[in-house]
C-alpha cells in the first residue's frame, strides 16, 4: 500500500500508519480466506467480493470435477454508497491468485481413494448482469 494512502487513512483515526497497515494486511487475509472457503464476503459501505469459476458444461454430475475448473475469478461488486463520479456503479473482474490442490483421501483403513464431488453448480460465464447477493 502506498505512504500517502496509509498517511491519509492514518490522520482520520487513531491509528499510527503503522497499524493502519497491519489492519488493511488482516483485512486482505480474512477476505482471501474466505473467498477460498467459498464466502461471499461484504464490507459495509464499499462492497461485496465472491469467487466464480469458468468451467465447460458438462453432460452428467458423475462428469463434473473440480479437475475441469479453467478458471477461478474474483468478482467485486460496489456497494450503493461507493459510486464513481457520474453516479453510476462500477463491477470489477480479476483473475484470483488462488491454487487447488487436489488432495486424495484416506479412508479410515488408510487406503487412498479419488474422492467425490459435491455436484453444485457449474460455474458461469462471469455475467456482468448477474446478482451476487441473489
Amino acid at each position: 500500500m502506498k505512504q500517502n494512502s496509509l498517511t491519509d487513512i492514518q490522520k482520520s483515526c487513531a491509528m499510527t500508519k503503522g497499524d493502519v497497515k497491519h489492519v488493511i494486511e488482516a483485512l486482505v487475509e480474512e477476505v482471501q480466506e474466505n473467498l477460498a472457503n467459498g464466502n461471499k464476503v461484504k464490507l459495509d459501505q464499499f462492497g461485496t467480493f465472491y469467487m466464480t469459476f469458468c468451467c465447460p458444461g458438462v453432460a452428467t454430475s458423475a462428469e463434473c470435477t473440480v479437475k475441469n475448473i479453467k478458471r477461478v475469478n474474483i468478482r467485486f461488486v460496489p456497494d450503493k454508497e461507493l459510486k464513481l463520479v457520474n453516479n453510476s456503479h462500477a463491477a470489477t473482474r480479476s483473475p484470483a491468485n488462488v491454487t487447488f490442490a487436489l488432495e486424495k483421501l484416506e479412508d479410515k483403513e488408510g487406503r487412498s481413494s479419488d474422492g467425490g464431488n459435491s455436484g453444485g453448480n457449474s460455474g458461469g460465464d462471469g455475467d456482468l448482469n448477474e446478482n451476487p447477493l441473489g
